[in-house]
């Protein structure tokens, strides 16, 4: 399975149609807890990182998941984009093209 943010060749892919996917994931008050002692510093917020690591794995492997259904070989065009909702709670989407090896 490939991801990748390039554009496919029409010589070597088919093109399956445009692809898109969303998680919205919110925080844990034991995490909040922790980043609200550290937010007076200028650290780096390792509970909220380990959070976005946790929940890309998922929605990656949900797309991965999604794909092989369909019958497809990869996604071109790929675009990963995060917004904050609001504190603690985060949209993470993803969009590109499906494609089919020739």
């Amino acid at each position: 399975m490939i991801f990748t943010k390039n554009p496919y060749d029409p010589e070597l892919y088919e093109h399956m149609g445009l692809f898109f996917d969303s998680a919205v994931f919110t925080s844990s008050i034991q995490s909040d807890l922790a980043v609200l002692t550290k937010s007076f510093r200028t650290d780096n917020i390792e509970e909220y990182e380990a959070m976005m690591a946790k929940q890309y794995k998922k929605l990656y492997d949900k797309i991965q998941m999604k794909l092989e259904a369909q019958g497809c070989d990869g996604l071109f065009n790929t675009a990963f984009h995060t917004e904050v909702l609001y504190a603690g709670t985060i949209l993470l989407y993803v969009s590109g093209d499906k494609v089919k090896r020739l």
